[in-house]
């Protein structure tokens, strides 16, 4: 048969010879004749010719071809198939019009992401918006605009994939990890230990990280993790520093991990980084683990974690206690007590007691027999004469005895498991995980890399024609790297994919920039914080972005004004999310105002209150407008003459803070000695003492903004200072509360007309009057306060700050009687003169909002009016809202919303749309 213009493949003793062959015909004896273009002849046995037939072309737009464990193949311009028997060749053609032809079984083919309508879209719509990215290269155009032309193809199995296709389907991690192969020679506590096993464990995990949490230290012990699965990763930010900081955490001694990381991505990091990478691997020598030490018992590691943080847990609530009982005091001072001894009796018992006593007091009974004999053997009460003081006083008596007995309780429990912790080992445990950690890591290294040996890259490898072998050999001698967000794709062929991508600071990168990230690896670990400062959009940008949105018909998850982190949380709401909980840098006093704030109380503050004094000080300037283009002379007078030389603050150890760079350019111009920056530019930085000048005469919502204030205050480790306007500011901002908080941290609240929220003692009281309606499960013998209760509960949700307590007495409400005519001070001191709930602010023990369910006929009886009449003079003239709400009423919840629409719901952020150029 003549081969000439056959669509043939002839493979003679399984080498291609289809361009020397002339013709193949039968031989004698079996044999098969192939005549050579040089007109030679040859015979062969039947089973050494193999003559493939061509079956098809193989589809090339959308998909990628590559040998099995090898990089994709580039510029390829067809794919045939070709079949003998039951055995297929592929030929794979290139631009250059050289081909090359393999089994079918060594050819990897996969269709790119793209070739889905709806991620294409979504795509498109990312380039578009890459340009409008600032930063542009020598023609004029933007660079990242350039790195998306660059992409024709997206791998299914990287995370773009799902981030285009908002595919909410779980791809768990090739890795799968449990407690007994994890290391953690960075240390570790129990919210680190679960956020590095999500992180192994799943295709996209998150790792939500507040100030001090050591979201740095996290990334650190999963890749050490990555490094010890044979695994590769690359670690990005928008910030410089932040990389940097990863950089020297991983070059310590102890660890000494910086010989397997390459900092690439631009050009000239490249360029650098291959000049000055060391020719030779280090020289260590580990002692190798035998397989019998490999065994650390991670269960008793955690209750060494579960102790130390009850421990910090508890500590928390004996300085919550102790700073409202010296509230309690101040409330008592005036008050002439009834001396019994209490001091048997548990704070549970002495609660009952008092609801006891309030029970038979607001019924009008007197003290029967039975309750005398209760009061022998349960009370241990036999002087009846207690009873007979005034019911103010009797109360007042017994919760004084309950937060002194509630604290005592709780230092013995402290006390015990510190104990507990020190006998359980748990210090020695711990240090023996980051020992053990180090050594095996150290030891799978050893086995990988020869100490001393030549590396495999070299400054030579990094040309666009050795691009995929330079990626090879880089990735196997270095294979953690870092970069900027925005050189993601610059660091390695784009054809290869990362084990992991490790986003940190995601709150500060933008969709586009994150989304072309999101195209280099397989899994991302995205590690941010909602609640520290966003990316900035320029009002600009936000406008053409979401008039390309529209006009693309694109769905506004994916809407430009958003941070990454904002949409993969919309997009991913099932994937994995660690709160990293445990708080080191700040003292506790300073933490606990973003704690309460902005987290909700859920960090757990690993720091000590060694009752120092002044960690929490306000000033407030002169009333006045001081402020001018952004920026305060007598903010910057208080701080040089009241606040630095009073407390001899050291200038290397004191930061100054403030939203304007003009403010900023007045210190460093008159402070040029102290550090002074933005509260933007201090993201990451720490000081021992912070001094935050707010500036403006009337804070605005730029300064007020929570995101910058969380930031400010929790870059103080042992003191806050917050310089201010002395001008009458409204209730609801974030800075009034920062205000309020310090007042009542230090007890200082003398300006105050009303008494900050007795918290504790109320909620304590209100679980025994749960106890004692639990059989009914009510809250209350009224059903119409049930409801509400209820309702209240649901209603509270959507206000992180705020909470409720139910039947709060006026009397301890107000603290300065001279706004009461004599019958109005009668009526707030009689014991039973309540408020049916009372909202209040949880940061500062501010009270919000009253609220009174009145019941109709109750309501209508002209006592009961005059009374309503005086209650409702008094809030008004304490300037107190009061909301009414009749049992025969109806849109109970709107009513309460609208009463609260001063104050932020947890959802909302407040953003500045004005003053981004002030930043």
């Amino acid at each position: 048969m003549n081969l000439e213009n056959k669509q043939t493949l002839i493979f003679i003793k399984q080498k291609n010879r289809t361009d020397d062959v002339l013709s193949i015909k039968p031989g004698i004896e079996g044999k098969i004749k192939v005549r050579y273009t040089n007109n030679k002849e040859y015979s062969y046995n039947k089973e050494d010719v193999e003559e493939y037939q061509f079956l098809e072309k193989l589809p090339v737009e959308n998909y990628q071809f590559s040998r099995s464990g090898c990089g994709a193949y580039n510029n390829v311009i067809s794919v045939e198939k070709y079949s003998y028997l039951e055995k297929n060749k592929i030929k794979v053609c290139f631009e250059h019009g050289k081909n090359v032809i393999l089994n079918q079984e060594n050819l990897k083919i996969e269709q790119s992401a793209l070739f889905e309508k709806e991620a294409n879209d979504v795509f498109e719509y990312l380039k578009k918006l890459a340009n409008l990215n600032n930063i542009k290269s020598d023609d004029g155009s933007s660079l990242l605009g350039k790195n998306y032309e660059r992409v024709t193809f997206v791998s299914q199995q990287s995370v773009l994939h799902r981030f285009l296709s908002a595919s909410s389907t779980k791809s768990e991690s090739e890795s799968k990890s449990d407690d007994q192969n994890l290391i953690f020679p960075f240390g570790c506590n129990n919210s680190q230990l679960i956020a590095t096993e999500k992180a192994l464990k799943n295709q996209i995990s998150f790792i939500e990280g507040p100030p001090g949490t050591g979201k740095t230290q996290t990334i650190l012990n999963i890749l050490s993790n990555i490094i010890y699965r044979n695994q590769t990763a690359l670690v990005v930010s928008n910030n410089n520093s932040a990389i940097a900081n990863i950089k020297e955490k991983l070059s310590q001694p102890e660890i000494a991990l910086d010989f397997l990381t390459a900092t690439l991505g631009s050009k000239k990091n490249k360029e650098k980084f291959l000049k000055n990478q060391s020719s030779h691997y280090p020289n260590y020598l580990p002692d190798i683990l035998e397989n019998k030490e490999r065994n650390l018992k991670f269960e008793l590691v955690k209750k060494a974690f579960s102790l130390k943080e009850e421990i910090a847990n508890i500590k928390s609530q004996i300085s919550f206690i102790e700073i409202e009982y010296q509230h309690f005091q101040d409330y008592m001072s005036d008050k002439d007590l009834f001396e019994v001894d209490l001091s048997k009796l548990s704070p549970k018992v002495l609660l009952d007691l008092l609801l006891e006593y309030e029970k038979i007091f607001e019924q009008n009974r007197k003290i029967g027999f039975i309750f005398k004999i209760k009061s022998i053997f349960k009370y241990k009460i036999r002087n009846f004469s207690f009873y007979k003081q005034n019911p103010d006083f009797l109360a007042a008596t017994i919760q004084k005895k309950f937060y002194e007995t509630e604290l005592e309780k709780l230092n013995k429990k402290l006390s015990k498991l510190e104990n507990d912790y020190k006998t359980n080992l748990g210090d020695e445990y711990i240090a023996n995980m980051i020992e053990y950690s180090k050594s095996i890591l150290k030891s799978a290294l050893l086995e990988k890399y020869i100490p001393g040996a030549p590396r495999k890259v070299n400054n030579t490898d990094n040309s666009a024609k050795n691009r995929l072998n330079f990626s090879k050999k880089i990735l196997k001698d270095y294979p953690i790297i870092l970069s900027t967000t925005f050189s993601a794709r610059n660091c390695v062929a784009d054809s290869m994919l990362y084990d992991y991508l490790i986003i940190d600071e995601a709150s500060q990168v933008d969709i586009a920039t994150g989304a072309l990230a999101l195209s280099c690896a397989k899994n991302v670990v995205i590690v941010g914080d909602l609640k520290q400062l966003p990316n900035i959009v320029t009002r600009e940008a936000k406008e053409k972005s979401e008039c390309l949105r529209k006009d693309l018909k694109i769905k506004p998850i994916y809407s430009f004004k958003k941070s990454l982190l904002e949409v993969m949380v919309e997009l991913f709401p099932e994937e994995p999310a660690t709160l990293l909980k445990e708080h080191y840098r700040c003292h506790p006093k300073i933490i606990q105002f973003c704690n309460q704030k902005f987290y909700n109380g859920k960090l757990c503050i690993m720091t000590k209150d060694h009752g120092e004094k002044d960690v929490l000080i306000a000033y407030k300037s002169v009333a006045g407008n001081h402020a001018r283009q952004h920026s305060n002379q007598r903010e910057i007078d208080i701080i040089k003459k009241e606040v630095i030389d009073y407390y001899l603050l050291d200038n290397n150890t004191t930061g100054i803070i403030a939203p304007y760079r003009n403010q900023i350019e007045l210190s460093q111009n008159q402070l040029e000695e102290y550090i002074s920056e933005t509260v933007h530019k201090f993201q990451g930085r720490e000081c021992e003492t912070i001094i935050l000048s707010t500036v403006d005469n009337q804070i605005t919502h730029f300064t007020d903004d929570p995101h910058l204030l969380n930031v400010a205050v929790s870059r103080a480790k042992n003191r806050l200072i917050l310089v201010t306007s002395g001008n009458k500011q409204k209730s609801n901002m974030n800075i009034t509360d920062l205000i309020d908080y310090i007042a009542y941290q230090n007890c200082d609240i003398k300006d105050s007309m009303v008494r900050s929220v007795f918290d504790y003692l109320y909620k304590q009281y209100e679980e025994r009057r749960l106890n004692y309606f639990k059989n009914r499960s009510k809250h209350s013998k009224y059903d119409s306060e049930n409801l509400m209760f209820e309702l209240l509960k649901e209603i509270l949700t959507s206000y992180s700050e705020l909470d409720f307590i139910t039947q709060y007495r006026l009397k301890h409400l107000i603290k300065d009687f001279s706004l009461l005519s004599s019958d109005e001070a009668k009526f707030v001191n009689q014991s039973r003169t309540s408020v049916d709930f009372l909202i209040f602010n949880k940061v500062t023990k501010v009270p919000v909002l009253a609220i009174e369910v009145d019941g109709v006929k109750y309501h209508n009886n002209p006592d009961q009016m005059k009374r309503d009449s005086m209650k409702n003079n008094i809030f008004k003239n304490y300037q107190l809202p009061l909301l009414r709400l009749a049992t025969n009423g109806s849109g109970e919840e709107e009513k309460i919303r609208i009463a609260l629409a001063d104050y932020k719901s947890t959802d909302e952020i407040i953003q500045s749309k004005d003053m981004i150029n002030n930043i």
